[in-house]
C-alpha cells in the first residue's frame, strides 16, 4: 500500500517542490481529527476504549461516548450516568430534584473539560468512561492510520489532498499566475465533490467551513 503522501500526490499531481512533509502531515492529522469528531457514533464503537477513574477525567483529546459508575448496591455493576449541564451541579446532590444521582441512577458533568460522576467515588476507580481518542497525529510517511475506521482513510486522503490544492491557489493568485490558478481551482473542485461524497457515505452531511479554515496552511 502507498504512503499517504503517495497517495495524495496520485490525487494532485507530484507537489513535492511546492508543499512540505509538514504541511501533509498537519493536513492529514487535521482531517483525521475533523472525520473522528463528526462520524457517527455508532461507526465509532468497534475503536472505542474504555477508562477507569475515580470522581474525575480529563476529556481533552477524546469523543465520549458514554459513561459508567459502579453500583456497589448491586453487585458493583456499571450503570450508565446520565448527561447533566453544569447549571444542575447544585441538583444532582439534592434529593428534591429529578436531576439527582443515585448509586442506581448515576450522573456525570462535563465542566471545564473534566468528566465528574455522581454520587462521588466511594471506591478506586469505580467510574468508567467509553471514549474515542481524537487526539492523533498522521505522519505523511504511514500507509494506516491506527485505531481509526479503514473506511473512512480515504476521505482524510481527500481532505489533505484538497488542502495542498487550496495552497497551490493561493501561491498563483500571490504570484499573479492567473492560468495556473485557474487550473489548480478546477483540479480543486473535482477532488472537493470527491471528499464531500465520501463524507456523505460515511454518514456525514457536513463539516463547518470553519473548522477546516483554520487548518488551511
Amino acid at each position: 500500500m502507498a504512503t499517504f503522501k503517495q497517495q495524495i500526490f496520485d490525487i494532485t499531481g507530484d507537489l513535492s517542490t511546492s508543499v512540505s512533509d509538514a504541511s501533509i502531515t498537519q493536513w492529514l492529522t487535521s482531517g483525521a481529527r475533523l472525520v473522528l469528531n463528526a462520524m457517527p457514533i455508532h461507526k465509532l464503537e468497534r475503536i472505542a476504549s474504555n477508562t477507569n477513574f475515580t470522581n474525575s477525567q480529563d476529556t481533552e483529546g477524546k469523543r465520549i461516548l458514554s459513561v459508567l459508575r459502579k453500583d456497589a448496591n448491586n453487585s458493583s455493576r456499571y450503570m450508565p450516568c446520565r448527561e447533566l449541564q453544569p447549571s444542575q451541579m447544585g441538583k444532582v446532590h439534592d434529593s428534591s430534584y429529578m436531576e439527582f444521582a443515585s448509586t442506581s441512577d448515576p450522573a456525570y458533568i462535563i465542566h471545564n473539560q473534566v468528566i465528574n460522576t455522581f454520587p462521588e467515588s466511594v471506591a478506586s476507580n469505580d467510574s468508567r468512561v467509553v471514549s474515542i481518542n481524537t487526539d492523533i497525529t498522521v505522519a505523511h510517511g504511514v500507509e494506516v492510520i491506527d485505531n481509526f475506521p479503514d473506511e473512512a482513510e480515504y476521505a482524510v486522503t481527500l481532505y489533505a489532498a484538497r488542502q495542498a490544492l487550496k495552497k497551490l491557489i493561493a501561491d498563483a493568485n500571490n504570484d499573479e499566475d492567473v492560468e495556473m490558478a485557474s487550473s489548480y481551482s478546477n483540479q480543486y473542485a473535482l477532488v472537493d465533490a470527491q471528499y464531500k461524497e465520501a463524507l456523505q457515505i460515511l454518514g456525514i452531511e457536513e463539516i463547518e467551513e470553519r473548522k477546516l479554515q483554520k487548518d488551511a496552511r
